[in-house]
């Protein structure tokens, strides 16, 4: 009997599925946020049919599932439409207001040079979107350190 057979191989692994592990991970089933994830299908289901959708604001304790439930929603959104803009940022990460937009032209694949203000770029963000429906979704919104980017924004698009 040596002294290492119980070690793992390069090949082997504790864990079953290790993907489950990635923060990026969505189950194909997310239990006890059934109710939750109804509504917000709800109030995002009028856009599939031309129509203005509901605003949601998610509060919570940490670690019960708003962010899980919400990209899980997002994710199945995306799989259904490609009619729907889908702008999920992170305010965690992007907390400031040029980080935001900035995010939000990769999401929409703008690329551009140098020297672009965050008005000019929010400018072109809002000639985008307004081509179609859009769905924001702002994960930790409590961090941002200036609110009035998501007025700017939504005003922007609205117009």
């Amino acid at each position: 009997m040596g002294l290492f057979d119980n070690t793992l191989k390069d090949s082997e692994s504790l864990f079953l599925n290790e993907v489950a592990l990635d923060p990026t991970f969505i189950p194909p089933i997310i239990q006890y946020r059934e109710n939750q994830q109804k509504y917000m299908a709800d109030c995002i289901r009028p856009l599939l049919m031309k129509r203005n959708g509901k605003n949601i604001l998610i509060t919570g304790a940490p670690g019960i599932g708003k962010t899980l439930a919400t990209r899980f929603v997002l994710k199945e959104l995306e799989e259904e439409t490609d009619d729907i803009h889908i702008i999920y940022i992170n305010c965690w990460k992007s907390n400031t207001a040029y980080k935001i937009v900035l995010d939000i032209c990769e999401l929409l694949d703008y690329k551009f040079t140098h020297n672009k203000t965050t008005e000019d770029l929010l400018k072109k963000i809002s000639s985008i979107l307004n081509k179609k429906a859009v769905v924001f979704c702002f994960d930790e919104v409590d961090k941002i350190d200036n609110p009035n980017i998501l007025y700017n924004l939504i005003e922007d698009v609205y117009r």
